[in-house]
């Protein structure tokens, strides 16, 4: 009994440390906001940088705007006058969000629209295929059974692929949501 105890007591440590779990966001010298929940994962020239955010698990709607100016300007900027730049320039992004800038559950608006577009073309490839397929099936004089059935065959399997993509097509959307994207990246 005292085992099971020890064992259970165990996993509500184990998963109230998960809960309390930290995420790191920095941006790198190309402008990408980088995410991680392992400090030591933050490479030395950011850390200096590197921001802390509670729990952004999965569920946790994110809508982040990255740093200010450029990395290379605030090198350059010392002292009082690179802090008085910095503020400035959150100050002004606070104002008037570039919306490049805004992050949705760590990804941009295009890079969440692309993946949108890339599934939608999938799925109309398929539906292409499987037209195609169709066509060729219309007139099966003019091919052999195993032909025929071949074509059968390749139709079932582009229609489990189509099921397939539009499951995907739904989980993206599900995540979208849950992430705050706007329609007009969907």
């Amino acid at each position: 009994m005292s085992r099971i105890l020890l064992v259970l007591s165990g996993l509500v440590v184990l998963f109230a440390a998960s809960a309390l779990a930290e995420t790191y966001t920095w941006v790198d010298s190309s402008g990408t906001a980088n995410f991680t929940d392992d400090l030591s994962q933050v490479p030395k020239k950011y850390r200096k940088k590197v921001k802390t955010r509670g729990d952004m698990g999965p569920g946790m709607p994110v809508a982040v705007e990255t740093a200010g100016e450029a990395p290379a300007a605030q090198d350059k900027a010392g002292g009082a006058k690179s802090a008085e730049k910095e503020a400035a320039a959150k100050t002004d992004k606070a104002a008037a969000p570039d919306k490049k800038d805004v992050l949705y559950g760590g990804k941009s608006g295009p890079s969440w629209k692309q993946e949108f577009d890339t599934v939608r073309t999938q799925i109309e490839s398929v539906d292409d295929q499987v037209a195609a397929n169709d066509r060729r099936m219309q007139n099966p004089g003019n091919m052999s059974r195993s032909e025929y059935l071949s074509n059968q065959y390749a139709n079932r399997s582009l229609q489990d692929k189509r099921n397939e993509l539009i499951g995907k097509l739904e989980s993206l959307n599900e995540a979208a949501t849950k992430a705050g994207l706007p329609s007009q990246y969907r």
